[in-house]
């Protein structure tokens, strides 16, 4: 479970994040972000379709495995508003190439 203070809850935010932000994507994952300012906690929101998965069950998993992936880099992230959406094959991915693409966003977000 990501902290209260560590989630992106309005919708305005994630509106602002997917109009005005950086994107980057990957094999399973499409990342939107913006910068919101400097001292803040870095805000995270999944945000998967019914038309990717179908099922509840499978929307879980992958949001499960993406909040486990980026709660270690949260503390790194000061100041960004995070929006994840993760694509239908997104569903086949294991843990540990989520992880990867994770890890790959994370650094690309430090060097700007």
């Amino acid at each position: 479970m990501i902290k209260r203070a560590n989630r992106l809850r309005l919708p305005r935010h994630i509106k602002r994040a997917y109009e005005r932000g950086k994107g980057w994507q990957g094999k399973y994952l499409r990342i939107k972000s913006f910068f919101a300012g400097g001292g803040a906690n870095a805000r995270l929101a999944v945000v998967i379709s019914k038309k990717s998965v179908a099922k509840a069950t499978g929307r879980n998993l992958i949001r499960r495995r993406i909040k486990a992936a980026i709660r270690e880099h949260l503390g790194d992230l000061r100041g960004w508003d995070i929006v994840v959406s993760p694509k239908g094959n997104a569903k086949e991915a294991k843990f540990d190439e989520i992880a990867k693409e994770i890890n790959e966003c994370v650094e690309s977000l430090q060097s700007s």
